[in-house]
């Protein structure tokens, strides 16, 4: 049976402990794409994938960037697992 994973963006990948983090450091909190994402978030969507072997559907509003620009920015993030599939916007 296939496993599905539903991830949106803000508040889980991209967080705001991080943010902050960032700019105390004096470093970007974005990049090409947008916000950067929580390297501890990113870790815990890396484990989750694996014990589950679940693909991913993308439910943020992110989405309304276009299925191209979130595939670029999961390949160029080395972000873990298979986006499968956006939920289309209604």
């Amino acid at each position: 049976m296939k496993k599905y994973l539903f991830l949106d963006f803000d508040g889980v990948l991209n967080t705001n402990r991080h943010r902050f983090y960032l700019i105390k450091e004096g470093k970007n909190t974005k990049d090409q794409f947008a916000p950067i994402f929580d390297p501890d978030t990113i870790h815990n969507l890396k484990t989750i994938i694996e014990h589950t072997g679940a693909e991913i559907v993308i439910s943020s509003s992110w989405k309304e960037f276009g299925q191209d620009f979130i595939l670029e920015l999961w390949v160029k993030r080395n972000m873990p697992g298979k986006v499968y599939s956006i939920i289309p916007s209604l």
